[in-house]
Order: structure tokens, then C-alpha cells, then sequence
């Protein structure tokens, strides 16, 4: 609960929280809708196993959770 008390705070001064190297293990949902992420930086991995369909759709869902919370990629 500290943690994002202090996220609340450093968003009074108007700075931007990244996610850097989300990927499909780093964090849940919730905690992502918690922190309130303006950027999403993805995962070295999903991008170098892009061919394997595991992957793209992982890539594709990723975007479509980022582009659901308002947040860039």
C-alpha cells in the first residue's frame, strides 16, 4: 500500500509511470490498473520469438491490454 501511495504522490507532480520489460509474467492485471502506467515497454522476447504463434498472440494481447488502459507502447 506504501508503494502506491508513493506512485500517488509522483503523479501530483505530473510525472508519467513507465512499465519497463512487461511481459506476460511480470505483472497481473490488477496491479497494472493499480499502478496506472502511461507506457508499456515490452519484453526483448516477445519481439525476438514474434514467428512462433505463442508469441504473437501473447504480442497482440499485450497491445490490446496497453491500448485498453490508455497507455503507449
Amino acid at each position: 500500500e506504501r508503494f502506491f501511495g508513493v506512485l500517488q504522490e509522483i503523479r501530483r507532480w505530473n510525472v508519467h509511470i513507465a512499465v519497463d520489460d512487461f511481459t506476460f509474467d511480470s505483472f497481473s492485471l490488477r496491479r497494472l490498473e493499480r499502478i496506472q502506467a502511461r507506457f508499456l515497454k515490452l519484453g526483448p522476447e516477445l519481439a525476438r520469438n514474434i514467428d512462433h504463434p505463442t508469441y504473437r498472440g501473447l504480442l497482440k494481447g499485450a497491445v490490446l491490454v496497453a491500448e485498453g488502459m490508455g497507455c503507449r507502447l
